[in-house]
């Protein structure tokens, strides 16, 4: 968002300054490519073992990847940093059982938690944009994504928990309340486009369907339930910004034609709103790393400081 506002204004201190964060989190990457919830500012060092892709971790994980592919997949390091990551989140955390494959939390003791918050839906999502004719990364997206969809028709109501506990193989919801979460249509519209197949928008139908029944009141409005596992539902009298701004947004998508949006061109921020590739003349956000750099070997590059107090603009259009 910094470094398109930056594109826009032709200022580049917004890209500036959030380049220097990633500098930071690319030097302190952890061997596993996991990173952790919480970073201690003051020490410069991260304050737990804790990783999740759930809650407070999401989009960081997301914007590694999306990143690389803003700057036109010209920006090496991003890529690493995902790739490492990828690595991570599949060597750790991704568990197969003989009836589901899901992503856990690690604790700050190190061990997994075998739960998944609705919010982690968004990886098969992220495997598939960034799977790059990979089809074992694809075949795990797909593996995912139809866990995610098994959080939805388990329950009474057809939606799925906030979040939901793996116990001896069985799915039990934790957090039941539901407030109108996107990831899960988001990871069906980017594995329709990637493969074709009919039944990724047969389940975003459905589960539209089930919102529909469940949480849309008489005024016409939606709202999210309190509890999934209980039939009437109880509304919670609040409208979820993100239900106009992702979830109904990549519904739409999903069932609509590709030529409503390329993706070839445009990429969807972690709200979904929708922004085009910024032009190769544009990728300057501080240092370069080429595409031969080992995802966990020490950067060569200094940290370089901006040139004034405005900073640097780019170069006229």
């Amino acid at each position: 968002e910094f470094r398109y506002l930056s594109y826009l204004t032709n200022n580049f201190t917004y890209d500036w300054h959030c380049t220097r964060v990633m500098d930071i989190m690319e030097r302190q990457m952890p061997a596993d490519g996991l990173f952790p919830l919480y970073y201690n500012q003051e020490v410069g060092a991260w304050a737990s073992d804790e990783v999740s892709f759930g809650a407070m971790g999401d989009s960081f994980y997301e914007y590694l990847l999306k990143q690389w592919l803003f700057t036109g997949k010209q920006e090496a390091r991003y890529w690493h940093m995902y790739n490492a990551t990828l690595a991570g989140l599949m060597h750790h955390l991704v568990v197969r059982t003989p009836r589901r494959t899901y992503v856990a939390e690690r604790r700050p003791d190190g061990k997994l938690h075998h739960k998944m918050d609705h919010l982690a839906c968004f990886i098969p999502g992220m495997l598939t944009l960034g799977a790059e004719g990979d089809a074992k990364v694809l075949e795990l997206a797909e593996e995912i994504v139809h866990t995610c969809v098994q959080m939805y028709f388990q329950t009474v109501t057809g939606i799925s928990p906030e979040s939901t506990l793996f116990e001896m193989d069985q799915m039990l919801p934790q957090a039941k309340y539901y407030i109108l979460r996107p990831e899960v249509i988001e990871s069906l519209f980017y594995l329709w486009r990637a493969t074709r197949k009919n039944i990724y928008r047969d389940w975003g139908w459905q589960i539209f369907m089930n919102i529909k029944r469940h949480c849309q009141l008489e005024t016409g409005g939606f709202s999210g339930v309190r509890d999934v596992t209980q039939v009437p539902t109880v509304k919670t009298d609040s409208m979820s910004s993100f239900w106009l701004a992702e979830t109904l947004k990549y519904l739409y998508l999903l069932l609509s034609d590709d030529s409503i949006l390329d993706l070839d061109q445009y990429i969807l921020n972690t709200e979904a709103h929708v922004f085009r590739y910024i032009p190769p003349q544009y990728h300057h956000s501080g240092p370069r790393l080429t595409a031969t750099r080992k995802p966990n070997a020490t950067p060569t590059h200094k940290q370089i400081p901006c040139p004034s107090r405005s900073c640097a603009p780019y170069p006229n259009p």
